[in-house]
């Protein structure tokens, strides 16, 4: 190139948003971080004649233009003199790699862009071995990568660089939780922020045995020429867990409250820092069926702890398990009023790694009996059959009498009672009594006994 101001005088536009793109070749723009470059092109290959910059703008008044350029090393920029003006665009003809050219309106600063010739600058990747190491494999894994960057390093005239990040991309097997399935499936992982040579760490290990495909760069990835390499495989230390919380039959109690179960499945995920309390509240007994699911065959035992403090120091139950069919789940009666902490653990061989879940806080409530003292038997569904008001009995019995002692009706659900009737026959209108007695969850026992005023509808 000859170092020969060419001075431009234009009838075309002034540019209000003039813009610099490169024909004849592939490339990718990239954000500069150096003030007085505007834009990095990395192209794919420069060695083609037909490749060309060109600065592009509307017309408009005269203006003057010219052209320049400069490497590494130079404190002031060169004329450029092998250019053409075509259609309202100044052609740069011939192109250089690791060069900024640029462009100068009248007085105003010379707006330039850096050119890179990938060609000349690939990366070589060779090899990603995951390492394990005496750390916590558990939460965290590092991989080396061997590759050669060959750094892609841009420079203002003042000698200040910035080096353009090469991209690179991890792909690997691992594990996620199907709500549908109720159950682990697998996937594949990509990720590219955070991968960074020698060596990357993963904050999300694999959940199941799997190899690491590493790829080139965002560059060869976009011209194309996609290469990779594999690793060996990679035994999966990381465990998970999810804990399925199942009501079954949930006791009835006809005292109703703000916080009746109107769920009867609830799901736990592994704690994520601090336990974060899944609130399950009911009418003793509540029965509920706990299911374990783990990422096996990593995941090899499971141990459910029930505890009456949510730091489970004070444990009711512990049950341990490895994991077989049977093992998945088990059942557990709350009869006791109290508040109850449970929570399940996966553990994998030898306990190196475990996974726990936030807790299920569980509220059984304290027992309670009313009676009423007056009933109307009919057919208007109101007040018809005789029934008590009750909530966390795990025990009942009643006996209705009439005056001279003989028993009429006697029941063992608090959830049914009496009708009004003997031997299929409606009684007649007057006073009846009842025997009645209970435990409930609290251990408070109930003896009762009173009248009944039965009242005919007329």
């Amino acid at each position: 190139m000859k170092s020969i101001l060419i001075l431009l005088t234009l009838l075309l536009p002034i540019a209000l948003s003039a813009q610099f793109s490169i024909n004849g070749t592939r490339n990718i723009k990239v954000k500069s971080q150096i003030n007085e470059i505007s834009q990095i092109f990395v192209c794919e290959n420069l060695d083609q004649k037909s490749v060309t910059l060109s600065y592009s703008y509307p017309s408009s008044e005269n203006n003057t233009y010219s052209c320049w350029y400069y490497q590494k090393g130079d404190t002031q920029p060169k004329a450029y003199t092998d250019f053409e003006i075509s259609s309202g665009k100044i052609i740069f003809k011939t192109l250089q790699d690791q060069t900024a050219y640029g462009v100068k309106r009248n007085n105003d600063p010379i707006t330039y862009i850096w050119i890179f010739d990938y060609k000349q600058h690939q990366s070589e990747i060779e090899s990603i071995t995951p390492i394990n190491t005496d750390n916590d494999n558990c939460s965290m894994l590092r991989l080396y990568i061997h590759a050669n960057e060959n750094s892609l390093i841009y420079y203002a005239l003042s000698g200040y660089n910035q080096e353009v990040q090469r991209e690179f991309q991890i792909d690997y097997n691992t594990l996620k939780w199907s709500e549908e399935n109720k159950d682990f499936t697998t996937y594949t992982k990509s990720i590219t922020k955070g991968v960074s040579i020698p060596e990357t760490y993963l904050e999300e290990p694999p959940l199941c045995n799997t190899q690491f495909t590493l790829y080139g760069d965002q560059f060869q990835t976009s011209f194309g020429h996609n290469k990779k390499v594999l690793s060996d495989y990679y035994q999966a230390e990381k465990v998970t867990s999810v804990a399925i919380a199942t009501i079954v039959n949930p006791s009835k109690s006809n005292i109703k409250t703000n916080n009746d179960i109107t769920l009867n499945e609830y799901i736990s995920y592994p704690i994520d820092n601090t336990d974060s309390p899944i609130d399950i509240e009911g009418s003793a007994p509540l029965n509920i069926d706990f299911y374990a699911y783990g990422n096996t065959p990593i995941s090899v035992t499971n141990t459910w702890e029930i505890a009456s403090d949510n730091e489970y120091m004070d444990l009711e139950s512990q049950y341990t398990n490895p994991y077989s069919e049977s093992s998945f789940k088990f059942n557990y009666p709350f009869r006791k009023a109290g508040t109850y902490y449970v929570r399940l653990i996966n553990s994998s061989s030898g306990n190196q790694c475990e996974s726990v879940t936030n807790s299920f806080r569980i509220k059984i409530y304290d027992s309670r009996l009313d009676i009423p003292n007056a009933f109307s038997p009919g057919s208007d569904g109101i007040n018809d059959i005789f029934k008590v008001s009750y909530q966390s009995l795990l025990r009942f019995k009643g006996w209705i009498f009439n005056r001279w002692g003989n028993q009429l009706f006697h029941w063992s659900d608090p959830a049914q009672g009496w009708d009004g009737t003997y031997n299929g026959k409606p009684v007649p209108s007057g006073v009846y009594f009842y025997i009645i007695e209970a435990e409930g969850s609290d251990g408070k026992i109930y003896k009762k006994k009173g009248d009944i005023n039965l009242f005919k509808e007329q």
